[in-house]
């Protein structure tokens, strides 16, 4: 938990000393911030022998994550192909209490789109706008195309990817997300809930305007964008907040609820921004306009409001705007949204994605003890 909270500071730091716009007073203010408080909730005790499914790695980019999908891949039953990435007959058993093998799960890796409030950004696996704020009105007015798992409450994927924590929304089947809600969040009683209701037009009509179920394809999607996801992700929010209160709520132990294995690895931050320079500088062609060395400190660090700028290209202000798509990845991407839109800072990102890599991921890598790393999710996940 030290090495957690270090880490997540130790970008701060990068982030807020160049700004002018967020000071180091704000991170100081972590009190204020309004988190979810439910009773009925029980944050999972991570322990050993984990069946939950599916199985996800947030592969966050130049830690080292390409190793480790090829070695996910690798380890299912039956695997024989030249290419990790490519695809065969083969699985990962899941087994019951008892031993018994009573579904097969598939390796899948970035299938799922991205979602950004603007789908002009340039993503690994593809950008789909969704204007939603909340983790709910992201799997509801921001379907993405189901993954091998349709029309089922468990959902046996190995999945790897890109995509920031809570991505899954997009992709797991209703009948799963619809189980977890009733089971763990429902404010059932005199009255009607919202949110169940909301998740039920997912197998039903999806936009009640247009007459229209869920899009099966991102082509369908962005024809009913405007129509129908843009105002739909307005009430769905608008009732979550209701259920939950300040609009500014932290998600995290909305997350840490939802019955998923995710993993991770992080990377010790000074070495990250460094390989994450070098990477961009010779895949794109910004080096050729601009003469930007890693040393030159002065343009790396350069105060300015970078929430609309590409948080990839190696110019000015890149250690912050680096720096940010590292914490993105922890946060999620309605947490991404709500800072784009200035609904919240840094101080609020800092504490969903600190209170996430504590309380929402099974296991927590580190680059440079990768034994470890795989002897905990050996123990920890069955």
């Amino acid at each position: 938990f030290y090495t957690v909270s270090l880490f997540t500071n130790d970008l701060s730091q990068f982030i807020v000393t160049n700004r002018n716009i967020e000071t180091y007073e704000d991170i100081k203010r972590s009190e204020s911030i309004v988190r979810i408080e439910n009773s009925n909730i029980d944050i999972r005790k991570w322990g050993c022998n984990r069946t939950e499914t599916p199985f996800i790695f947030v592969h966050i980019g130049k830690s080292g994550g390409g190793s480790h999908r090829a070695r996910f891949a690798a380890s299912s039953i039956n695997y024989n192909r030249s290419k990790w990435s490519g695809r065969d007959n083969s699985f990962y058993p899941i087994r019951n209490d008892a031993g018994d093998v009573v579904t097969k799960a598939r390796f899948c890796n970035s299938r799922a789109k991205n979602f950004r409030l603007s789908q002009e950004e340039v993503t690994y696996e593809g950008t789909l706008p969704c204007s939603s704020i909340t983790p709910i009105g992201h799997a509801i007015a921001c379907p993405g195309r189901l993954n091998k798992c349709t029309n089922s409450e468990s959902c046996p994927v190995v999945y790897v990817g890109h995509n920031l924590i809570g991505n899954e929304f997009h992709w797991l089947p209703p009948e799963y997300l619809s189980k977890w809600w009733l089971e763990n969040w429902s404010h059932n009683g005199t009255v009607q809930d919202p949110i169940e209701q909301h998740f039920k037009s997912l197998t039903g009509t999806w936009c009640q305007s247009e007459n229209a179920r869920r899009p099966r394809n991102p082509r369908d999607y962005k024809e009913l964008y405007e129509n129908c996801s843009v105002p739909l992700a307005h009430r769905v929010d608008k009732d979550l907040t209701n259920i939950f209160g300040d609009e500014h709520v932290n998600w995290s132990d909305l997350y840490a609820s939802l019955p998923v294995l995710r993993t991770t690895v992080l990377r010790d931050p000074f070495s990250w921004l460094v390989s994450k320079f070098f990477w961009h500088y010779h895949q794109t062609d910004y080096n050729k306009n601009h003469n930007i060395t890693c040393s030159d400190i002065e343009t790396a660090t350069a105060r300015m409001d970078y929430r609309n700028m590409s948080m990839k290209d190696p110019g000015i202000g890149w250690v912050s705007r680096y720096s940010m798509s590292y914490i993105a990845h922890l946060c999620g991407e309605e947490c991404l949204i709500r800072w784009k839109n200035g609904m919240i800072g840094l101080p609020e990102l800092e504490h969903q994605s600190e209170q996430n890599l504590r309380h929402a991921f099974a296991v927590v890598g580190l680059l440079n003890e990768t034994g470890s790393y795989y002897s905990m999710i050996f123990t920890r996940i069955q």
